[in-house]
């Protein structure tokens, strides 16, 4: 049943998603087209537009993925959908999946198109190769393999406060309140609280990346927290060192899990379709 309810979320949401993917595979053919046959201003304005279309790709799935959660749990849908043969939970772990992979690919995209866009308005190659070199000669190269993991928690702790969020918002002591007004408001709130609670961990927990920037870069792992940097440094225009706190992504992590747990208890026991 689990294989089933994949074919089907991944055939709903590609309706739409995969358009404005072949959108954008356009756009970009013709700002390349236009920078081969040196047509300076409609490179300009097919770049420009290209910017736009990779920008929209991502919201648009994220719209997508949200239209998608609330309509077939919470609307008419809902009732056909916990009428069927399995956890409700178990709707929430297929949604979250598909929903990540298409996130994933329009992170992708919408990077590539930003790319293509910027060659077009005149960031080349070259410029591209030189901040790669000054990257590589401060010993960075390493460390930007980083940034795929910190891009797929980004997704997920968005996608877990958003699940949470709609779901929470179809409980019944929310009813008195529209679901998309609940929902939204539901989500700054949550978004807010945990913002603040992180930026407070990132500061205080003793857990820590320590940044040698003098001469090549140097990172290790220290014990130590970000308060006692930023007293010493307070007045210093030109550290030689810095310390990053990791005790924020450690409760953004673990917030993850508890925010699709918390979702997952809510759709099996407290969800009130309207």
């Amino acid at each position: 049943m689990l294989g089933k309810l994949f074919k089907y979320e991944i055939k709903d949401t590609s309706r739409l998603i995969p358009f404005f993917y072949l959108i954008t595979a356009v756009m970009a053919g013709l700002s390349l087209l236009s920078g081969k046959l040196e047509l300076g201003w409609f490179k300009a304005t097919s770049s420009v537009l290209l910017l736009l279309v990779g920008i929209s790709v991502f919201v648009v799935t994220l719209v997508v993925i949200c239209m998608r959660f609330y309509k077939n749990l919470y609307s008419n849908e809902g009732y056909l959908s916990f009428t069927l043969p399995l956890k409700p939970h178990l709707h929430l772990v297929s949604k979250a999946i598909v929903s990540f992979g298409w996130m994933l690919l329009s992170v992708i995209i919408s990077m590539g198109a930003i790319f293509v866009a910027l060659y077009g308005l005149g960031v080349d190659g070259k410029m591209w190769a030189s901040a790669l070199d000054e990257i590589e000669r401060y010993g960075m190269g390493k460390y930007m393999y980083a940034f795929i993991p910190m891009i797929c928690l980004a997704i997920l702790y968005l996608m877990s406060q958003i699940y949470f969020s709609i779901t929470l918002a179809n409980s019944p002591k929310f009813h008195n309140i529209g679901a998309a007004g609940a929902s939204i408001l539901l989500f700054f709130v949550t978004n807010i609280v945990l913002r603040i609670v992180e930026t407070i961990l990132t500061i205080i927990i003793p857990f820590s990346l320590f940044v040698n920037i003098s001469g090549s870069v140097d990172i290790s792992l220290t014990a130590h927290n970000m308060v006692g940097y930023l007293i010493d440094n307070f007045n210093n225009t030109n550290p030689s060192n810095m310390v990053i706190g990791l005790g924020g992504y450690t409760f953004d992590v673990i917030m993850i899990f508890v925010l699709f747990y918390i979702t997952g208890r809510i759709m099996n026991k407290k969800v009130s379709l309207r």
